[in-house]
């Protein structure tokens, strides 16, 4: 398991990436979300801001991380790179491509095999055959990653239901999966005019990013990743000391406890296995 950060090099300064992407790293941060996306459609000014990017994704891949950049075939158009060549990419950085919009299956099976040993990411909020298309087609899978998207307006991310049924489908396909968590009291920088937040999950939205991140590793997510930029430090660090394995729970008491109730703060209870979905059920709770 492990937790990343994005960065949007086109709105924020070279100086302001690379101490963001720094502090991250020597937290313990092991990847790196960017798009592509925002580049201009002129060839000329496209071909210039993407200078902004080379340095700031060596720079992240050269300490290890691994870096994925958000990518669709109008973009590859703009920019004039041939999208069975993915020598542009090594040379700008990343480490993995995101592809934002959907090929043909066959392609995305042809890109996992690219002799720059790129990991070919795929839009994990999809609970189509899209994904066992290309499993199917014969895929090298190791070099198949899934993302789900993050959703930047209210009330457009998606549901824990559909989120499952998702997970459901990548999970039984053995394909590693990411997911993004809302940085709620950093700034709201992201490669939309919009933002109310980068969740993938709308119950996540204006939650604690403990919060976050604890549901989405109980529910199987490899790697959570902080949609905007910049996090403060506080959220930073919340993250990177958080154990995946532990649910931390947070209550306000109702009325005042007594001295057996306070004996459960700061321990590790375990559920039972027939619980319910409203109580936390520990099972030495009644004889203690």
């Amino acid at each position: 398991m492990g937790i990343g950060i994005s960065v949007y090099p086109l709105l924020s300064s070279k100086e302001d990436n690379l101490n963001y992407i720094k502090k991250a790293y020597d937290l313990g941060y092991s990847r790196i979300f960017t798009s592509m996306l925002e580049v201009d459609s002129e060839k000329e000014k496209a071909l210039e801001q993407i200078e902004c990017y080379r340095e700031i994704m060596n720079y992240s891949k050269n300490l290890g991380m691994r870096v994925f950049i958000d990518i669709n075939p109008q973009v590859l158009k703009n920019i004039g790179v041939d999208p069975t060549d993915l020598k542009f990419f090594l040379d700008l950085g990343v480490t993995g491509i995101r592809l934002d919009g959907i090929f043909n299956g066959i392609h995305e099976m042809m890109m996992t095999y690219n002799e720059y040993n790129l990991d070919i990411e795929i839009n994990g909020s999809l609970n189509t055959s899209y994904a066992n298309n290309i499993v199917d087609f014969g895929c090298k899978k190791e070099k198949l990653v899934v993302c789900h998207n993050f959703y930047p307006e209210e009330y457009t991310g998606l549901s824990l239901e559909f989120f499952n049924s998702c997970m459901d489908r990548h999970k039984a396909l053995g394909l590693k999966t990411a997911a993004f968590v809302n940085g709620t009291k950093g700034g709201k920088m992201g490669p939309w005019p919009t933002n109310d937040g980068l969740p993938t999950l709308e119950k996540h939205r204006y939650k604690d990013i403990i919060a976050q991140a604890d549901e989405l590793f109980a529910l199987g997510v490899d790697d959570v990743i902080i949609g905007n930029a910049f996090a403060t430090n506080e959220e930073l660090e919340a993250l990177a000391n958080l154990d995946k394995d532990i649910i931390k729970l947070k209550f306000k008491a109702l009325k005042e406890l007594t001295e057996v109730e306070k004996s459960f703060f700061n321990r590790i209870l375990n559920d039972r296995h027939e619980s319910s979905e409203q109580i936390v059920r520990y099972s030495m709770g009644r004889v203690e």
